[in-house]
């Protein structure tokens, strides 16, 4: 088996004061190469592969990561709003259809949110936002037709109730710029979700809070703006295949139900964690352990916990390069998520040579199942949602009938 492979380029340093618009604006998205010795792209080219032809194409998103005090002082609009509707994967030009030039194009979906009452109104806003929301990887069939879309868009779904904060910028469209509402920042932490409980739950509080005192926390802040901070920002460019479900299961050499117990502070590699550049080799990561629960699919030495090594794309630093606004999940994962998760054994580039790492296979964000408030587990690469023994046994029957690759 192959061993999941993981690129990291330096993009390099900017100085820059605080964001006042949304990074996604200013950059533009470009499809991630499959690296065509990984199975995926062997099994794609390969004529004797069974299955439909399917592409993996992966997109850079770099958002700004805010705080809750910036995030309601720069945000254009922030509404009490009810999520309607979802579009289907959409491309950047007029018509929506696919179209591809390596540079520019990248897949879009539009999130419909019906303003129930507006808080911070811009010039315009209307009795609803169209929201556009960029999509980090699709599947495409051989006629450029997206596979196995999700109902969700950012964590978001039809019926979902929030106070989503959004600002206008320019995105890059087939032909010009095109004006664009988007969520603020880094989009999971654009909004709050009103529970089953009636409080709204955010990444951005450590408490869920009425909407009574959710609105008056907004207010508050946006009284009192925040004060402008100086900060570096370093990107890094993540290259990742994008694995099909059936491609995750026989790939993986370890799949285990766990418990996300921690999440580490970004460090960097080298044995002390502390910041080093040299333009070349140097990148952040941050740690996630899970407990296992229990494993599916085990690995020679696979012990009670599993220290699972991510890689953050952008990070903001200090002028003692320690990093700034640092979120409390990774690959949207936080300590207390319940999933059955999808691990690879690589070597990672360590400053002084190469260093053992477990890792998430494929996608990050494809690599795990989430148990919800209801007891199933959903996932990207799987459009239904399974108790624990449905989707073990379907993992199981996975692997008991690879994928036909050459």
């Amino acid at each position: 088996m192959q061993k999941p492979k993981i690129a990291l380029r330096w993009k390099g340093v900017a100085l820059a004061g605080m964001i006042a618009s949304l990074l996604l604006a200013s950059c533009v998205s470009a499809p991630l190469r499959l690296n065509p010795d990984s199975p995926l792209a062997i099994a794609m080219n390969s004529p004797a592969a069974t299955k439909p032809a399917v592409l993996g194409m992966s997109f850079e998103r770099l958002y700004a990561s805010h705080s809750f005090a910036e995030m309601t002082d720069l945000a254009d609009g922030i509404v009490v709003g009810k999520v309607t509707a979802i579009s289907p994967v959409q491309w950047n030009q007029d018509s929506g259809e696919f179209w591809t030039d390596d540079t520019s194009a990248f897949p879009v979906r539009y999130v419909t949110v019906e303003v129930i009452e507006p808080i911070v109104a811009f010039d315009g806003m209307g009795e609803s936002l169209t929201i556009t929301t960029k999509t980090d990887s699709v599947l495409l069939d051989e006629n450029n037709n997206v596979v196995n879309q999700e109902e969700m868009a950012q964590g978001l779904a039809v019926g979902d109730q929030v106070v989503i904060f959004v600002g206008q910028t320019e995105l890059a469209w087939r032909g010009g710029g095109r004006p664009a509402t988007m969520l603020m920042g880094t989009p999971t932490q654009s909004y709050f979700k009103l529970g089953d409980d009636g409080l709204y739950y955010g990444e951005l509080l450590p408490d869920a809070l009425p909407l009574e005192t959710l609105i008056q926390r907004i207010r508050e802040e946006r009284a009192s703006p925040t004060p402008a901070l100086e900060f570096r920002e370093m990107s890094f460019e993540r290259l990742y295949d994008s694995l099909s479900f059936a491609e995750m299961t026989d790939m993986a050499e370890g799949i285990v139900v766990g418990k996300v117990t921690g999440v580490s502070l970004v460090q960097w590699n080298q044995d002390s964690g502390e910041f080093w550049d040299d333009d070349t080799g140097a990148f952040p990561v941050r740690y996630i352990t899970i407990e296992v629960i229990e494993p599916i699919v085990a690995f020679d030495g696979m012990g009670a916990s599993l220290t699972v090594t991510t890689f953050p794309d952008n990070v903001f630093l200090d002028d003692n390069n320690h990093s700034m606004n640092e979120l409390d999940t990774v690959e949207l994962l936080g300590v207390g998520d319940q999933v059955v998760i999808f691990v690879g054994q690589t070597e990672l580039a360590w400053r002084d040579g190469l260093r053992p790492a477990t890792i998430l296979l494929g996608t990050p964000v494809q690599s795990y199942f989430k148990q919800a408030g209801d007891g199933l587990y959903y996932g990207q690469l799987l459009q239904e949602w399974l108790n624990i023994e449905e989707l073990s046994q379907r993992i199981l029957e996975e692997r008991s009938s690879p994928t036909t690759t050459p």
